[in-house]
């Protein structure tokens, strides 16, 4: 079964990549995951730069959210290399951010497990890391309802000792969200999500996971309790669309 279902993905991202421009992109990770093939610049949810702020340097979205550029990964400095401009851009990301202007158009892009984002500005075929310093204030896409679902499981185990079986509950929590266009995502969390509620402003960044059917990323993005106010925290989850 596992077979099938990872030939089915593998099937759907090819069929996908017709339209679509691939960028192998390190990962910075070693073994079997050392990069990924990417498809950079077409995806259903893109995002309008409103302003930039080379100083700092920031930028925000259409939806009130500011966004700063950070240090380069892996991923972003392999992009460049590929550009033969990796010895200018890994000393300053800010010169190329220069460059951004209002009205760039942008996709978020979720590779790997990192704090930073990366930002593909398709309007210059431009990467950056970029992390957020401001919630959305005006969010295109809200929470319209989140349902936690556990599947549980048994597996058995047998003591050959005793000649007596023991069972252990295995718990395959499920998530389903539904956002205010309309569309519904499934995702396997691992565990409840309650720290998600009803009217919290989601973004969407493209997900391009080591070996996963996920092909969405949700990022809920809001003050978190245990940190100061101040500071955004990025609650990730990865998805698949099912409705």
């Amino acid at each position: 079964m596992f077979k099938k279902i990872a030939s089915l993905c593998l099937f759907l991202f090819a069929f996908h990549s017709l339209n679509a421009r691939v960028v192998p992109l390190e990962t910075g990770r070693w073994l079997l995951d050392t990069y990924r093939n990417v498809e950079i610049d077409d995806f259903d949810y893109t995002y309008q730069v409103e302003s930039v702020d080379a100083s700092t340097p920031a930028f925000t979205l259409q939806d009130g959210s500011v966004w700063q550029v950070v240090p380069m990964e892996a991923e972003t400095l392999s992009f460049y290399r590929q550009r033969k401009s990796f010895f200018e851009s890994i000393a300053a990301p800010e010169s190329i951010f220069e460059q951004w202007k209002p009205g760039d158009i942008l996709i978020f892009h979720k590779i790997v497990n990192r704090p930073s984002l990366l930002a593909y500005n398709i309007t210059r075929d431009h990467l950056l890391d970029v992390a957020p310093i401001q919630i959305p204030v005006a969010p295109a896409l809200r929470i319209t309802s989140i349902t936690n679902t556990n599947d549980t499981f048994s597996t058995y185990d047998y003591n050959s000792k005793t000649g007596t079986m023991s069972q252990k509950i295995h718990n395959n929590w499920r998530t389903v969200i539904a956002l205010s266009d309309g569309t519904v995502w499934e995702g396997d969390a691992g565990r409840p999500i309650l720290s998600w509620v009803v009217g919290d402003a989601v973004l969407i960044a493209k997900d391009t996971p080591y070996w996963s059917c996920n092909t969405h990323m949700l990022l809920n993005i809001k003050a978190s309790k245990k940190r100061d106010s101040s500071v955004p925290y990025v609650r990730r989850l990865g998805t698949r669309r099912v409705g």
